[in-house]
């Protein structure tokens, strides 16, 4: 047996900072999918300062895209049905909590309930984007002007690990809601070098934006609400 050349660690890849770059196994074409995903659900609940350390901040975002799909969805479903079963004892946070206390209102109209089943996995990836657009835009405040939006989708993607406890009932969407905040920073600062108080401040800048928009949209709602009550 012949031994590895001695150079044989500067053949890996590296970023521009000289740290190791791993791949990902939901990024390997060579794995099948379950296995793919088991594995990278593992790196990243188990070991997430090397997995976000390691994540290549180039690559595209089929990939990263197609693990939320099956995460966050898997995640929000499962929220749904937990609402459904347990009667509101296992509602997750908002804005999900919502979409599982909407589920109930409607459980007397299957075609409803069947049509927002469909629409999960757009709402996901709708979430995904949005989150995505927050911090590329937070980022560009507080961080270095470089960042790329694929770097910050990726990591918003591959932080979506945790919506997996949504198979819990009761604690998993609290749980996975809480985790999921801890990765993006901990991803942000990881991958994209960033300092621990700039990761955290362009992370509550994101979320505080987005909380606004929600808080404007209910109330764009109920003054259309209001308007239409008065008309009638």
């Amino acid at each position: 047996m012949s031994l590895p050349p001695a150079d044989w660690v500067a053949e890996l890849p590296l970023d521009e900072d000289g740290g190791l770059i791993l791949p990902v196994p939901w990024e390997d074409g060579q794995k099948a999918s379950l296995p793919a995903l088991l594995a990278t659900l593992g790196q990243i609940l188990a070991h997430p300062r090397r997995f976000f350390a390691s994540l290549p901040q180039s690559g595209g975002l089929a990939d990263p895209l197609g693990f939320v799909f099956l995460v966050g969805t898997t995640g929000l479903l499962s929220l749904l049905l937990w609402q459904s079963v347990l009667e509101g004892a296992a509602a997750g946070p908002l804005p999900e909590g919502l979409v599982a206390a909407y589920l109930t209102a409607l459980e007397g109209n299957p075609n409803l309930v069947f049509g927002l089943v469909l629409l999960t996995p757009l709402y996901v990836a709708f979430s995904q984007f949005i989150m995505s657009i927050s911090l590329f835009w937070a980022l560009r405040l507080v961080g270095p002007a470089t960042t790329s939006f694929a770097a910050v989708f990726r990591v918003v993607a591959y932080a979506q690990a945790p919506a997996v406890l949504c198979l819990l009932p009761w604690v998993g969407g609290l749980a996975a809601r809480v985790w999921h905040l801890a990765l993006l920073g901990y991803g942000l600062s990881q991958t994209l070098r960033l300092s621990t108080g700039k990761a955290l401040l362009s992370l509550f800048l994101a979320v505080l934006w987005l909380a606004l928009a929600f808080v404007l949209l209910l109330l764009l709602l109920g003054l259309l609400g209001l308007w239409r009550l008065l008309g009638s």
